[in-house]
Parts: C-alpha cells; structure tokens; sequence
C-alpha cells in the first residue's frame, strides 16, 4: 500500500496581509515523489484525492491563540493549483478593526487530512483508512520591517541623540532575525524581533 506525506505550501503577503495556502503533495511519481497523490482511476491500493473524507486546518498565533479547526475539504487538497487566501477577517474577528492586520511573529499552520481508500478487488470488500500531517510555521516581519525601512530612509530614528546608530542597530537586528529563522534558530529570532518591537515602540513607529 502506498502512502500519502501532504505538503502544505504558504506564503505570506505584508501588502495585502494575507496568508496563501496551497496543496504541494504533487502526484505520486516513482522515482521523484514517492508520497504524493495517486491520479484519479488508478489501482484500488493507491491513495487519490477522491479518497479523502475530512481535510482541516488549525492556526496558531504569535501569542500562543489557536483558530478552528476548519474544514477546508471543499478547497485542500487539490492538485489544480488551488489555493486558499486567509486575511484578518477570517480568523482574528468576523468585523476587524480598520487596518488591523495580522501579527509580526510566528505563525503555525497545521493541516490534516483524512481519508479512506474502498478495495473494490476484494471479497468482501475492504477499506482501508489512512491518515496525513503537515505543520508549518511562518515569520513575517512585516509591521517592523515597515518601521526599520522608514528609520533607515529617513537616517535617523527620532528618539534624541545617537539616532543614526539606532536606525542602523535596528536594521542589523532585523538583517539578523531574517538569518536567524532561515537557519532554524527559532528562539533567537523571536529575541531579535522582540529587541525590533521595542525601538519601533520608542516614538520610532511611524515609517
């Protein structure tokens, strides 16, 4: 029996705040992607998208808030390039606040599905339940790197003497929270972006 790893891909907008989600599982290729999706119609032993029953997402906040679990069967998986568009309307509040828009920090997106695939072959006929997993976290900076970009533009960051060496600090410590998360070092971006946090909050907002 073959067996199913799904892929989540997400990407994430800072104009428009808005998360992407998308199915990258792809389909099941011997020598290239030996767990991905069956085409529809193939061996009753091999798993297809038309086998899944239950496909739900859960969302975790920066600070520590979980949206759903949501069922997004009608949408994921799909292997037509369909994707799911996730703005602050959909899971911070049904009537958010003018401009509110979704947090600086990690985010955790963490997809399963369900799925039970009918042995049509056999007498009696025998099914087969199977099972997938997939969590991925995401740190957009955007409200900071906001901040930093118009610090460094205007070459000073306005809090009284040493702003030059500030602006330039707080554009080091975004490059460096940038290299940390990319490298795997989770807790020490956080640490950067909560340093970030801190001279955006010192009358250094605006950008």
């Amino acid at each position: 029996m073959a067996e199913v790893k799904i892929k989540l891909g997400v990407c994430f907008s800072c104009e428009n705040s808005t998360f992407t989600l998308s199915d990258e599982t792809g389909l099941y290729n011997v020598t290239t992607n030996l767990y991905g999706w069956y085409a529809t119609g193939s061996g009753d032993d091999q798993f297809g998208i038309d086998d899944v029953v239950s496909s739900t997402l859960i969302v975790t906040s920066p600070n520590g808030v979980v949206y759903g679990p949501y069922s997004i069967l009608a949408s994921l998986p799909a292997l037509d390039g369909t994707t799911i568009t996730i703005d602050p309307t959909d899971i911070l509040s049904q009537t958010p606040a003018v401009g509110e828009a979704f947090s600086d920090g990690i985010w955790i997106f963490d997809w399963e599905i369900v799925g039970n695939r009918e042995n049509t072959q056999v007498f009696p006929i025998r099914n087969t339940p199977f099972r997938s997993r997939c969590v991925v976290q995401r740190f957009p900076l955007c409200t900071v790197e906001c901040c930093v970009n118009g610090l460094v533009a205007k070459g000073s960051c306005n809090c009284g003497n040493g702003g030059d060496k500030k602006s330039q600090n707080a554009y080091l410590t975004l490059v460096a929270a940038k290299g940390a998360w990319k490298n795997g070092q989770h807790e020490t971006a956080k640490k950067h972006l909560g340093r970030l946090e801190a001279i955006c909050n010192n009358n250094c907002k605006d950008c």
